[in-house]
Order: structure tokens, then C-alpha cells, then sequence
């Protein structure tokens, strides 16, 4: 069977910033026999587009080359701005063993590219990953430490000589990173649980099985309203945000577990312990911290509250609107999810909206989209049109709940059903 390798290299152009110099990357890839180009992502805010690609080692090896050098005649780093590090115009090239191909060729891959790159282009590079000829250059964040405009000085420093080409950056291109990796895998498991249980057999199958990812969970929508810690979920990173517990909006925490180590989101003076440098929020900090203290002492009484107020707000539409479908019966105590079939949720919100009661088709992160959750469970067209998600906080009353209530009879009796 023929060896298949993967490359994903990151250019320091966009399509929102640059078309054409964006298009003449995409066409330069195109335009290389035996190279499949399988997706394109750009970034208007990073200024960056990153290309993923397979095919034959050579095909590859001649399209990260000829990438390079169309770059390189394209982008000019000294008028480069944007939100995500980089050092040259191109950032990083890294190669990634597919099919019949292992971590070691795709080592001497990246050394015939950078070798090339030099020669014929004048672009130094630093080998990274695997590829690496230190420990230090592994990490893909140290070699790129001092971006474009810093890179001169850090060349002159002992430990930073280019693996290939001289301690000089090329004046518009920059200074690339080639290398070989195994595949980075992200992906997002969505529980409609509350039993925590669930999450942390999860992470324990994960680690049985020598995996050394990271697990992190969002939290966000649990924090105060559902008793768990980091270490009963098993998960290395855990987020949450200060809105949803009655705190400003703009402040959140990041819990990392000890002896895991990250790459610094930015660089400076240090503050929030070297991962977020820059002036902290010290007002909204504190006000986040205020309201999760007052959060932990009320918990309990809140926790109860909320899932009483549900149980209530579920006898109701037992009772009143039969049709009305629950989602998730259980779950968690402040989140209903219910249906109205035949009726479209944007339409209900907006009606209810009107009438002083304020509920959600989904989440605030999927504004305009049907949930993937809901559409992961194969629901029914007319479920997944007319789904409604309610929440409860500590100071809903029951007066809220019969509100509700009334808007959605009044919306059952005066708004026309939808063919769905």
C-alpha cells in the first residue's frame, strides 16, 4: 500500500486580511500533483491561515517547499499584525505520519524541507518536536519566544543557533519551525447527565489506556450548581465563568492541575501566574471571587431550590401543555430542556420576550444554531426546531415559573405551527 503523510502548515496571511495572497497559497497547493488538499481554516483576527494536506511523502515534501517559497514571495513580515504569535511568513511546518509511514521518516522529511528551505529560499529554521535536536526546541511556543520582531537578538543567544541556516532571519519571511508529530486530536463529549460519575469513567478509561491527553472540562454552566471537584472528574483543566453565578461578565477561572505545564497565552509581565500577562481585572476579580464565596455558602439551599422549582415547572406542563415534549427529564437542577413541536423556538423566545419571560432556543456560544447536542441524538425535525432551553437561578420564584407557563399557552393558542 503506498505511504501517505499529512502536513499542516501555518502562514502568516488571511483570507479577511489578504485575499490574494491568501488565494495564491491555495492555488500554489492545488497545483502540486499527488497533494490532496483537504481543508483551508482562516482567521481574520490572527491574521493566519492554516492548510491541512496529505499525500505521497514527495508530493508533500514538494508542497510544503514550494509553500514556502510562495509565501515567502507574498508576505512581508514586517507589516505582519495580528492576535496569534508568529516568527516567519511561514510560522510552522509540521509533518504527521498517516498511512505506512512512521514518526522517524517523517523526522527525516522535515530535515530534506528545512535543509531546502535554506538553501534555495534563505530561510533559517528551528527543528521542533520530534524532529527537535534539543530538549528545549520540542516545545513549538519556546522556539517561537520573541516572535518576528525578537528573533535577531534571540539568534545571537548560545542555545538558539538555527538548526539550519545562519543566526540571521530573513528580512521578510521571518525564521520557520519544521518538524514531525502524531496527530493532535481535540474533541468535545457533551453529557445531558448529571451524574458525575459518567465524566469521570471517562477520564479514567483515557488514562488506562496510557493516553497522555489532557482533559478539560467545561464547567462553566456547573460551577455552584452542581457539587463536584477537579479531582473527582479526573480532568487535568477545568473552566468556569463569572456570569453564570451572578458575578460580571468578562472574568473566569482556569484550574490546572499540578505538574501540568502550558505554553503562556501572553507573554509580559507575568501576572495570573506567567499564563495571562497584562493588567488584571482586579475589581472584577474580586467581585468574581465575592460572588463565589457567597455561592458556596448557599449551595445546598440553592441546589434544592432550583430542582424544586423544576420539578414544579415539569408537573405544570404534564398538566397544562401535554404536547410540549421534555428533553432531558433528569439533569441537572437549574436547565430544562422542552420541546414545543411544530412551533419554532426563534419564533416562541421572541413572543415569550415580548411578554416579559426570557428563555433561550439554546446556548448563548450557538446563538442562531440548533444545539449539536440535541441534533448528536438523532431528534426528530419538529423536536429540534421547537426545542426551548429554561433555567433557573437561585432567585426564581414560582410566580416565574407561572409566567412562563401562561406565555406558553398564549403562544400555543395564538401563533400558527410551522410545517416541519
Amino acid at each position: 500500500m503506498s505511504k501517505l503523510v499529512e502536513c499542516v502548515p501555518n502562514f502568516s496571511v488571511s483570507r479577511e486580511r489578504d485575499e490574494a495572497v491568501f488565494q495564491g497559497l491555495v492555488d500554489t497547493a492545488n497545483g502540486i500533483p499527488g497533494c490532496t488538499v483537504l481543508d483551508v481554516q482562516t482567521d481574520g483576527d490572527h491574521n493566519r491561515c492554516v492548510f491541512t494536506m496529505v499525500g505521497s511523502p514527495a508530493a508533500i515534501e514538494e508542497a510544503a517547499f514550494q509553500l514556502a517559497k510562495k509565501a515567502a514571495e507574498t508576505i512581508d513580515m514586517t507589516k505582519h499584525q495580528g492576535q496569534h504569535p508568529r516568527m516567519g511568513a511561514t510560522d510552522v511546518i509540521p509533518f504527521v505520519p498517516t498511512m505506512d509511514m512512521d514518526v522517524a521518516e517523517c523526522v527525516e522529511l522535515s530535515k530534506r524541507v528545512a535543509k531546502r528551505i535554506w538553501e534555495e529560499l534563505r530561510i533559517p529554521s528551528f527543528l521542533y518536536e520530534d524532529s527537535a535536536s534539543r530538549p528545549e526546541r520540542r516545545n513549538l511556543a519556546a522556539c517561537r519566544k520573541g516572535q518576528f520582531e525578537g528573533m535577531p537578538e534571540k539568534l545571537k543567544q548560545p542555545q538558539w543557533a538555527p538548526d539550519y541556516g545562519e543566526r540571521a532571519i530573513h528580512p521578510t519571511a521571518g525564521i520557520t519551525a519544521i518538524g514531525a508529530r502524531m496527530p493532535l486530536i481535540a474533541y468535545n463529549i457533551n453529557l445531558d447527565t448529571s451524574d458525575l460519575e459518567i465524566a469521570n469513567k471517562i477520564a479514567r478509561a483515557i488514562r488506562a489506556a496510557g493516553c497522555p491527553a489532557l482533559l478539560h472540562c467545561d464547567a462553566v454552566q456547573g460551577f455552584l450548581k452542581v457539587p463536584f471537584t477537579p479531582r473527582e472528574l479526573g480532568v487535568d483543566l477545568l473552566s468556569v465563568s463569572g456570569h453564570k453565578i451572578h458575578a460580571p461578565k468578562g472574568v473566569g477561572a482556569l484550574y490546572v492541575r499540578k505538574g501540568v505545564r502550558l505554553p503562556p497565552l501572553i507573554r509580559g509581565g507575568g501576572q495570573e501566574g506567567g499564563y495571562r500577562s497584562g493588567t488584571e481585572a482586579t475589581s472584577q476579580i474580586a467581585a468574581f471571587a465575592a460572588a463565589a464565596r457567597l455561592g458556596a455558602v448557599s449551595f445546598q439551599k440553592d441546589a434544592a431550590r432550583m430542582a424544586e422549582l423544576k420539578a414544579y415547572t415539569l408537573d405544570r406542563l404534564a398538566r397544562e401543555i401535554p404536547e410540549a415534549e421534555v428533553l432531558v427529564p433528569d439533569g441537572a437542577p437549574h436547565i430544562l430542556p422542552i420541546s414545543l413541536p411544530g412551533y419554532k423556538s426563534e419564533v416562541v423566545v421572541r413572543f415569550l420576550s415580548d411578554r416579559g419571560v426570557y428563555l433561550s432556543s439554546g446556548s448563548a456560544c450557538h446563538r442562531g444554531r440548533p444545539s449539536h447536542v440535541f441534533a448528536a441524538l438523532k431528534l426528530p425535525k419538529a423536536l429540534l426546531d421547537g426545542a426551548l432551553r429554561v433555567s433557573f437561578s437561585y432567585d426564581t420564584s414560582r410566580e416565574d415559573v407561572d409566567a412562563l407557563m401562561d406565555g406558553l399557552k398564549g403562544a400555543k393558542e395564538q401563533l400558527f405551527t410551522t410545517l416541519s
